[in-house]
């Protein structure tokens, strides 16, 4: 059994910087956030975890080099990784940015395994690809080992619809063709919403001769559009993040997590989700 999450992170926006003393400050006071998602990742047994919108600041110190790319202290996932070593879960983690949020976050994806991870990728799938524009979009690919069967994990964080998110899937699917295996996981944000045109188009969309399973639908089928995104004062609130899986995976449960309502709370303007499969 594989038990995978997907969370959009928004940054360290949760916590108004202004409000803190200074930086170590500032970062201290986050950390109850990100406890709250180690915890969940403990309390569930999480093997994979996939984040979007995952930061660290451009004037931090570079600690250093992760397949080829700076990181820097108090990036997002390694700061979760290490929360999670001193509760005695190791966990390897992989990180890569596409664009500066807010013009001093890099901002981008990353990922926690507790299986290896033996190939790690990324790349802009976007038109725009620039540091400086909030439209380049890059996506990350690790392959996993998971109890000796590869399994390629794409993590995605798309434009919408209006932005070009068309035109991006397209990029992933031709990507996923071109590497021809057969077991894989899409989790991310695909800023579009459950239900809709886009949404049924990009899913009747075959992979590798594969039609994609939508797992959270494939498990709650009452429940196409009930929402992982907030809403803000730009977009009502929506499904908008998946995991989606090629035939050979078996969907044992899925859940939104990380509710107002419920244990853990509110840790993003988005809600994750999680996912029990069987390969």
């Amino acid at each position: 059994m594989l038990k995978i999450l997907t969370l959009n992170l928004h940054g360290y926006q949760e916590i108004e910087f202004d409000k803190s003393k200074n930086a170590k400050h500032f970062f201290k006071n986050y950390e109850k956030i990100q406890k709250k998602i180690t915890q969940f990742i403990l309390d569930e047994d999480i093997d994979i975890a996939v984040f979007q919108e995952a930061v660290q600041h451009k004037d931090m110190d570079v600690i250093k080099e992760k397949y080829g790319v700076k990181i820097r202290e108090k990036n997002y996932i390694k700061v979760l990784r290490d929360l999670l070593l001193k509760d005695g879960k190791f966990y390897e983690y992989a990180w890569d940015w596409a664009h500066y949020g807010w013009n001093v976050w890099e901002e981008g994806l990353g990922i926690l395994s507790r299986y290896p991870i033996i190939d790690f990728k990324s790349k802009y799938v976007s038109k725009i690809q620039n540091v400086n524009s909030f439209n380049s979009r890059k996506l990350l690919k690790a392959s996993i080992n998971f109890n000796s069967q590869i399994i390629d994990v794409y993590i995605v964080h798309f434009n919408w619809p209006e932005e070009g998110f068309k035109n991006e899937y397209l990029e992933l699917v031709n990507w996923i063709s071109s590497e021809s295996i057969n077991n894989f996981i899409i989790a991310g944000d695909f800023n579009v919403e459950a239900g809709s045109k886009v949404y049924e188009e990009f899913i009747s969309i075959k992979v590798n001769n594969q039609k994609l399973i939508d797992v959270f639908y494939e498990a709650n089928p009452n429940s196409l559009t009930e929402p992982t995104f907030r809403g803000d004062k730009f977009n009502k609130n929506a499904r908008i993040d998946y995991i989606l899986t090629s035939k050979h995976f078996k969907v044992l449960e899925s859940q939104i997590v990380f509710k107002d309502d419920d244990k853990c709370g509110r840790v993003s303007d988005h809600m994750g989700v999680y996912a029990k499969l069987e390969i």
